[in-house]
């Protein structure tokens, strides 16, 4: 009896379960594919946004093997800008070597459709274009030879606004107002690595984004307008009136940070449109990874910027790496960018700053330069000047 009283209960607590299930099923399944699906795009997608820092798409003049070799030099040395975070990366004289056996690392290649400013700066025509994947490890044995810095691939996801004044109104651009601008913006963000959020006419209008706002970069209205997108910081660019500028360039705008603290603004200008724009993103990208590359420490003097400039070639680097090194108050020297000319460090050290700079100056190697009005405002950063040795003639004994 006891038997028969345990199997039918468990028989009970069976179909108890079994009947909701099996009615929930044809509502679940559909949802649990979609949920599926979603996760395994949004793995996918996070997987291709670290392949794409080995990723290149460089236009050329025609499909000859001569152009296609030029192609695939250019496309490593920018896949080594945006690895770093820094524009000029590629213009290191040591690493020439490097980027002549670029067609070494090529892991696939293939003939794209590009889409480029055209000589009006208003419109745009399509171009053929070398699209490159590089082989990671190739790529990463390179950085490792050289030691060029890494900006980490999690950047920061930045909205993007363009506004433009007429008749003394300010208006919102898009890409159907302006392709050519927006060309430039999204070739600059594939090809620095960059998290750009640009939105078309109806996304803004549903939005009702005030051109006032962006124009007058009204963070507390655009931060709440945009409160709901998933975005780390608000970036404008502000277009206005050609005006001649120094060496016969052209002033056409700024681009600004839109940020209580931290902002940042820089101007637009150059020969032309198109190469004022790629110029000052460029600007505003290396500055970004610098500043999101540095993680300030929750104690203070323990962690600065060191930059250095007037180096004159590698051996001018290592010897003063091997010269930080050297220092026991310095507990790591993290290099964040190394360009043709100069390069920073992060350092994290003991026994306060005033300390550190003593070392420095001791150094032999090494002559602060003058703090500027923005230096003063942030005590994280140190700029030196690097004193080239002097070098005295043998004269030959009669």
């Amino acid at each position: 009896m006891r038997q028969m009283r345990s199997a039918l209960i468990a028989n009970l607590r069976a179909n108890l379960i079994a009947i909701p299930i099996a009615k929930l099923l044809p509502r679940l399944l559909p949802r649990l594919i979609a949920a599926c699906f979603c996760l395994s795009a949004w793995i996918c997608q996070a997987e291709q946004r670290i392949d794409h820092l080995y990723e290149a798409r460089i236009p050329i003049q025609s499909r000859l093997a001569a152009d296609q070799e030029i192609a695939i030099q250019a496309g490593l040395a920018s896949v080594l800008n945006k690895i770093s975070g820094y524009s000029n990366t590629s213009g290191f004289p040591e690493l020439e070597s490097g980027l002549a056996d670029a067609g070494l690392l090529v892991s696939e290649f293939a003939i794209q459709t590009m889409s480029i400013p055209t000589e009006d700066n208003l419109t745009i025509r399509n171009t053929d274009a070398l699209y490159m994947r590089f082989l990671n490890s190739g790529v990463d044995q390179l950085i490792r030879e050289f030691e060029i810095p890494v900006w980490p691939a999690t950047r920061p996801q930045i909205l993007l606004l363009v506004a433009i004044e007429l008749g003394g109104q300010p208006q919102l651009l898009t890409e159907e107002t302006h392709p050519a601008a927006y060309a430039v913006l999204k070739r600059a963000a594939f090809d620095r690595g960059l998290n750009l959020t640009l939105l078309d006419a109806s996304t803004l209008q549903n939005l009702s984004v005030s051109s006032d706002a962006v124009w007058d970069l009204d963070r507390i209205a655009l931060d709440a307008t945009f409160a709901l997108l998933p975005i780390d910081s608000i970036a404008v660019i502000r277009l206005g009136a050609d005006t001649d500028s120094e060496a016969g360039s052209q002033h056409y705008g700024d681009l600004n940070l839109v940020a209580d603290t931290d902002g940042y603004t820089g101007q637009i200008e150059g020969q032309n449109f198109t190469q004022a724009l790629t110029a000052a993103l460029d600007e505003y990208i290396d500055e970004l990874s610098l500043t999101t590359a540095f993680v300030a420490s929750g104690v203070a003097d323990t962690r600065v910027l060191l930059e250095v400039s007037g180096t004159p070639g590698f051996a001018a680097f290592n010897e003063i790496r091997d010269y930080l090194r050297s220092l026991e108050q310095i507990e790591n020297a993290k290099l964040l960018r190394l360009s043709t000319g100069s390069f920073v460090f992060q350092l994290e050290f003991q026994s306060g700053l005033e300390l550190l700079r003593s070392s420095l100056n001791a150094s032999g190697l090494l002559v602060e330069m003058t703090p500027d009005l923005s230096d003063l405002s942030q005590s994280t950063r140190i700029r030196y000047q690097y004193r080239q040795p002097l070098y005295f003639p043998l004269q030959e004994s009669e």
